[in-house]
């Protein structure tokens, strides 16, 4: 059986957003091939993963703007993929991928369709426009789709209102407990500290996300600007279209020596070890791995009040309104001034379903009754 993995880039290297997928295939000796847009890659690391897997990974010009003239190339060089390998399946992700994916596949006449949606542009209390514009695609596609993933609880209520073959529900892409519970926070990364110039004991907040507008960084170097906190420092791992603005944003407010935009950071588990605390501004999410990370690796977590965070941070206290620097700043303090053992407990235990081996089997299952 020949499968073909859609999504829209690549990242740095073969990660655990398509990572269970790979292995859940192997698992079924199914021969996987994933088709995204490379141009981030690390040519030599990616290649050596895809060894490693046993997989193939091709090029295709996907761009995140649906409108850009790239996405009508993309649609020919993903139909064209489809026609001359023949695949039995199509498993596909993310909005762009997830469109482009499901109309390939009906022009190109795959048999079985899935898609799995990480997070839908339209849910409970998202603007008027989000419904008027993807709701309505959303359910065209669906009736060309076999199989519905969903992985948020709240997604999985809206997918039962479309017309989808079969819905399905799957915790997330799944968090690897042995590579971070393994570095608890307890073991602290010193020499990541003096290298990024952080005392030993002041306090650091951790942020990871690409830098860009639904991440949300933004909102926090400002919660940070306004605690007037001098021995509070904030590093944030991630790479973007931002990262000027947010730099002059860090200058300007005269923080640059203890807010530090790290850049991609591919040893990611030492940035939990050398933090304190974990705050995750996005606006919109599905079920984010950096939240599950941080929790995983024993940090006390602050995160946005939206679907899919709720499933994993459930205590209110510990949440807020991405939209309000005040409330952030009020959830900063929190953690600065209280003791989190309980919280920390909470969320280890919402974790356990999303453990990278459950949802691997998760995924297993669908994939068998393909097979």
């Amino acid at each position: 059986m020949k499968l073909l993995y859609v999504t829209s880039l690549s990242g740095k290297r073969i990660n655990g957003f398509m990572r269970s997928a790979i292995v859940a295939a192997r698992e079924q000796n199914i021969e996987f091939t994933m088709a995204c847009n490379m141009e981030m890659a690390d040519s030599e690391g990616y290649a050596q993963d895809c060894r490693d897997y046993g997989i193939k990974a091709v090029h295709i010009d996907f761009d995140r703007n649906p409108l850009s003239p790239k996405n009508r190339l993309a649609y020919r060089q993903l139909l064209e993929l489809m026609k001359a390998e023949g695949f039995d399946l199509v498993h596909c992700n993310t909005p762009i991928g997830g469109v482009l994916g499901r109309l390939c596949a009906k022009k190109a006449g795959i048999p079985t369709v899935i898609y799995m949606a990480h997070g839908f542009h339209f849910w409970k209390g998202a603007p008027l426009k989000n419904w008027l514009l993807y709701y309505p695609v959303e359910w065209l596609l669906a009736r060309d789709t076999d199989i519905l993933i969903t992985i948020t609880k709240d997604d999985y209520a809206l997918a039962k209102r479309l017309p989808a073959k079969a819905v399905r529900y799957v915790h997330g892409v799944g968090v690897d407990f042995n590579r971070f519970s393994a570095g608890a926070s307890s073991d602290r990364n010193l020499a990541l500290r003096q290298q990024l110039g952080i005392p030993e004991n002041a306090p650091v907040l951790l942020s990871v996300g690409e830098l860009n507008s639904n991440k949300n960084h933004g909102a926090v170097i400002k919660a940070v600007e306004s605690l007037e906190k001098d021995d509070l420092y904030y590093v944030i791992c991630g790479e973007g279209e931002l990262r000027e603005s947010y730099r002059r944003e860090i200058a300007r407010a005269g923080l640059s020596h203890r807010i530090i935009l790290a850049g991609f950071c591919q040893n990611i588990r030492e940035y939990y070890q050398m933090a304190d605390y974990f705050v995750f501004p996005s606006l919109r999410e599905g079920v984010p791995a950096a939240v599950m990370e941080a929790a995983a690796s024993g940090l006390p977590v602050i995160a946005s009040d939206i679907r899919g965070i709720r499933d994993v941070i459930s205590e209110g206290n510990y949440r807020f309104d991405p939209r309000k620097e005040d409330e952030i700043a009020e959830k900063i303090k929190l953690l600065l001034n209280s003791k989190h053992t309980a919280s920390v407990e909470r969320n280890y235990a919402n974790l356990q379903p999303y453990a990278f081996d459950a949802v691997v089997a998760e995924l297993a299952e669908i994939y068998k009754a393909l097979v």
